[in-house]
C-alpha cells in the first residue's frame, strides 16, 4: 500500500523523468537488492515483493540509478501476478524501458572483462575500465530485459505466441555475451510457452528449441545454469511421454529432477515440475491421480508466480476439483473439492475481465465442466462450443483437442452417440496435429466396436522425429 500511494499515478515517462541519485551509500544498498531478486525469485518468492517494494520507495524518494530499472520492471511483475493490473505492470515495463535508454544504462551497467567475466558497474568507472580491456555488453542488460517483460508481464495482455520471437532473440543475445543465467531464462520461457501455447510437438518451432538447447548446453557443462537445464530437461520428459518415446534408463525421471530441485532448494523448478506432470496426468485422463497430486504438491503458486506457469496451474487446479466432484465417494470430500474448483474458476474469470487473451479458451472449457456437473445441458453445450472455437481461434491445438475429449464424455453420459462420435473424431484429429501420438493411440484403443481400428491408422504414424527428440534430449 506505501509503494502504490508512493507512486501515484505517475506515467512511465514521469518516473523516468525523476533525478539521478546522487548517493554512494543508498546506491549500492540498490545495488544489492538488485542482485538478490532473481535468487529470491527462484529459492525464496516470499522475500522477493519485500525487495522490489523496498526498492522502488528508495529510487522515488532518493532518484533513479542503474537499479531502478530492475525495481519498476519487478514492481510491474507483482501488479500482474499479485493484483491482476495488467495494463499498470506494462507502464512499470515501460519505465524501465525508458530509464535505460535515458541515461544509457544498458552501456553503463554491464561490461565483458579480459578475464572473460561480466562486470556490472556504474558509469563513471566505465572509461578506466574500458582502457583495462573490458568492451561492452549491452547484450546482457537486453536479454535480462527480455525475459523479465516477456516471461512475467506481457503475456498477460498478449497472446503467448507474440512472446516467442523475443525470447528467442533473449536466448541469443545471453549466449553472445556469456551471460548463461539470462540465455537460460530466456530458453526456459521460450520452451514453456511454446508448449502450452499449442505448438506442434513435432513441428519447426519444437525442432528450434532442441537445436538451441544443444547449442546453449554447448562443450562445457560447468558453463550451464543448473536450474534452467533442469527445466528444459522437464520439458523433454513430457515431450517423450505425448510422443510415446521411451525414456532410457541412464535418464532422470520427473522424480530424480524433482530430487535435485528440493537439494538445491529451488522452489520455482519445483513447482514447473509439478505442473508438467500435472499437465500430462489431465491429457491422459487419469483424474484420481491428478487429484492425488494436485492434493500432495500443496501451495506451488508462490514458485509459479507472475509466470504462465502459474494461470496454467490454477486452470487445471480448477479442471481437476470439478472432476473430483464427480468421483469422490465422500460428500464431505464432494464439497471440499467444490469450494476448491468454484475459487479456482473464480480467479480465471478475473482474468479474463482483465483482458487477457490466452485464458478466454479455458474460461469457457471450466465453464462448460462446471454446467455438466449441474445438470445444466444448454449452458454445457453452448461452452463447450465455445472453449473448442475459440482455442481453435487463437492456436491452441492441445487445448482444442481436450475440449473436444471433454465435450464427448460429457454427450456420452447423456446419451447422444452422434455427438460423441463427433468430437471423440475431432480430438482424435486436433491431437494428432499437435504430434501426441501416444494419447491418440490411447484415444483409438477406447473406440467402440462402430470402429475399425485400421481406418485410423493414419492419425498415429511413425514419425522419424521421435528418434530425433531422444537423441537431442540425450544430448
Amino acid at each position: 500500500i506505501k509503494t502504490k500511494r508512493a507512486l501515484g499515478k505517475r506515467t512511465a515517462e514521469e518516473l523516468a523523468g525523476l533525478p539521478r541519485l546522487t548517493d554512494d551509500r543508498i546506491g549500492m544498498g540498490l545495488r544489492i537488492s538488485e542482485l538478490l531478486l532473481t535468487l529470491c525469485y527462484q529459492v525464496q518468492p516470499t522475500m522477493f515483493p519485500l525487495l522490489v517494494f523496498q526498492m522502488v520507495r528508495t529510487t522515488l524518494k532518493h532518484g533513479v540509478n542503474i537499479s531502478s530499472s530492475d525495481a519498476f520492471i519487478s514492481y510491474g511483475i507483482i501488479l500482474c501476478g499479485a493484483f491482476r493490473e495488467p495494463k499498470r505492470g506494462r507502464e512499470m515495463a515501460k519505465a524501465g524501458e525508458l530509464l535505460n535508454e535515458k541515461y544509457e544504462f544498458r552501456k553503463s551497467r554491464a561490461t565483458f572483462g579480459a578475464d572473460g567475466l561480466t562486470y556490472y558497474w556504474t558509469a563513471p568507472l566505465l572509461d578506466t575500465l574500458l582502457r583495462k580491456g573490458h568492451h561492452l555488453c549491452v547484450e546482457c542488460v537486453e536479454s535480462r530485459f527480455i525475459y523479465a517483460v516477456e516471461g512475467l508481464i506481457y503475456h498477460w495482455s498478449k497472446p503467448l505466441r507474440d512472446t516467442l520471437g523475443p525470447l528467442h532473440e533473449g536466448n541469443r543475445l545471453g549466449m553472445e555475451c556469456d551471460d548463461m543465467e539470462s540465455a537460460g531464462l530466456n530458453l526456459n520461457f521460450y520452451l514453456s510457452h511454446t508448449y502450452f501455447s499449442g505448438c506442434q510437438l513435432g513441428g519447426d518451432a519444437v525442432t528450434e528449441f532442441i537445436d538451441r538447447h544443444i547449442e546453449y548446453h554447448g562443450d562445457d557443462s560447468q558453463r550451464v545454469h543448473i536450474s534452467s537445464e533442469l527445466d528444459i530437461e522437464s520439458y523433454f520428459l513430457a515431450l517423450k511421454k505425448l510422443r510415446g518415446v521411451e525414456i532410457q534408463e541412464d535418464e532422470r525421471d520427473f522424480d530424480g529432477i524433482l530430487a535435485v530441485a528440493k537439494e538445491i532448494g529451488n522452489q520455482s523448478l519445483h513447482g514447473n515440475i509439478y505442473l508438467i506432470r500435472l499437465d500430462l496426468k489431465v491429457f491422459f485422463g487419469e483424474w484420481e491421480e491428478a487429484a492425488e497430486m494436485l492434493h500432495s504438491a500443496g501451495n506451488v503458486q508462490d514458485a509459479l508466480f507472475a509466470k504462465y506457469s502459474g494461470v496454467r496451474w490454477t486452470i487445471l487446479e480448477a479442471l481437476i476439483s470439478i472432476k473430483a466432484t464427480r468421483f469422490s465417494k465422500k460428500i464431505l470430500t464432494s464439497l471440499k473439492w467444490r469450494r476448491r474448483a468454484y475459487k479456482a474458476v473464480r480467479t480465471v474469470r478475473g482474468w479474463a475481465r482483465k483482458k487477457n487473451p490466452n485464458v478466454v479458451h479455458s474460461l469457457h472449457l471450466l465453464e462448460a465442466e462446471l454446467a455438466s456437473v449441474q445438470g445444466r445441458r444448454r449452458k454445457a453445450e453452448s461452452h463447450y462450443r465455445d472453449a473448442i472455437d475459440t482455442a481453435w481461434k487463437n492456436g491452441f491445438l492441445q487445448d482444442q483437442a481436450l475440449s473436444n475429449e471433454l465435450a464427448s464424455l460429457h454427450f456420452e453420459g447423456i446419451g447422444d452417440a452422434a455427438q460423441k462420435s463427433a468430437h471423440w473424431e475431432s480430438a482424435i484429429r486436433c491431437y494428432s496435429e499437435w504430434g501426441a501420438t501416444a494419447k491418440v493411440e490411447q484415444l483409438v484403443a477406447k473406440l467402440d466396436g462402430s470402429y475399425q481400428l485400421e481406418s485410423w491408422s493414419q492419425y498415429i504414424p511413425y514419425d522419424s522425429n521421435d528418434d530425433e527428440v531422444h537423441q537431442r534430449s540425450q544430448t
